[in-house]
């Protein structure tokens, strides 16, 4: 077994109010995330059963590859760890079952990451749009058959509508069986045939793209339609970066990919807390804010194991042995922002 002691420790959570997050988890091994109808349906449909039992998040971004998964997520920090871990433990005893293996199936616990301005999360947005484009996997986002939020966004741009839902089946974890090597699309459909004929239940996947506006006072009224140009400003502008030169498998030859392929996954590094790329001084504050909240949390802990229960944990620290709803959380994150002398970045359309 792994040695915990060469293990690099893990960021404390800092759960804030009215913030914008990135959160990440990848797979120890495989790639069983393939980009097929089967597998891209029954995550969808456990994405939003996921939502309908665990409400108080709201997702902004998602998109999976092969052996992770990112989303950008706004809402109630208290539920954020029982959503994720819904899905995350639905998926691993599903996946185990497909590929016919045991054991734990994720390398570890998520990453979450804050974004401390509007300009980090359209940054972020970009980043996670392009993953298969950056992995040589296809030329634009649309052309990615797993699951992802792109469509979502879209469909809501067209319609002139800030929130888009569809309704996914959920397929039970237990109903799904091993897949096998090399399985062609006649068969998967097979597959799927079997698995429609025991769903129970359909749920709404619930999408507000451009929602996380509402935590950045700078950009709170500016327009779905403004946003999303940005977006597309950035995505093309990292495009030009990345595609000249690149070898690109192509979305063909996704379909028939074999979800059983062997793969390694690099050694995990740890990730920062935050991010925050435009503001400097933003960031040196906030992380002398993380940092005293760190000692604070470390007082408090050494406190609580020598039998203080009456302990006061600081704001937005995680306090021990207790159910997840006593979560304390930390102030508004804008307000935090504003004490410590900032007012956020001006908006501009024009990168």
């Amino acid at each position: 077994k792994e040695n915990r002691r060469n293990v690099m420790p893990r960021n404390r959570r800092w759960n804030l109010k009215n913030a914008v997050y990135h959160v990440t988890n990848r797979l120890l091994e495989g790639l069983p995330f393939v980009p097929r109808p089967f597998m891209t349906k029954f995550i969808l449909g456990v994405m939003a059963r996921g939502q309908k039992i665990h409400p108080g998040v709201t997702i902004h971004c998602f998109l999976w590859m092969g052996n992770h998964y990112h989303m950008v997520i706004s809402g109630n920090p208290r539920k954020f760890r029982d959503y994720l871990g819904y899905i995350e433990g639905e998926i691993a005893f599903a996946v185990n079952r497909m590929l016919g293996r045991r054991g734990p199936l994720w390398d570890g616990r998520y990453s979450c990451q804050l974004l401390a301005t509007w300009r980090d999360v359209i940054c972020m947005m970009a980043y996670i749009f392009l993953n298969p484009t950056r992995a040589g996997l296809v030329y634009k986002v649309k052309q990615w058959g797993g699951a992802n939020s792109w469509g979502f966004m879209k469909k809501a741009i067209k319609r002139g509508i800030s929130v888009f839902k569809r309704e996914f089946k959920w397929y039970r974890k237990g109903a799904v069986g091993y897949i096998k090597k090399g399985l062609l699309p006649s068969e998967e459909a097979e597959i799927l045939r079997i698995w429609d004929s025991k769903v129970e239940e359909e749920n709404d996947l619930t999408v507000v793209p451009f929602g996380w506006k509402e935590c950045f006072d700078e950009v709170r009224d500016v327009s779905d339609e403004a946003l999303f140009r940005r977006l597309l400003k950035e995505i093309k502008r990292r495009e030009k970066e990345i595609l000249p030169g690149k070898k690109i498998r192509g979305p063909h030859i996704l379909k028939v990919s074999c979800m059983h392929r062997q793969y390694k996954s690099k050694k995990r590094e740890r990730t920062p807390f935050i991010i925050c790329m435009y503001d400097r001084e933003l960031l040196k504050a906030l992380i002398e804010q993380y940092k005293e909240f760190c000692n604070q949390c470390d007082y408090c802990y050494e406190e609580y194991k020598n039998g203080n229960r009456s302990i006061v944990f600081p704001d937005g620290a995680f306090i021990p042995s207790q159910p997840s709803a006593s979560i304390n959380l930390g102030g508004d994150f804008s307000e935090l922002c504003k004490d410590l002398g900032f007012s956020g970045l001006p908006w501009n359309d024009t990168g």
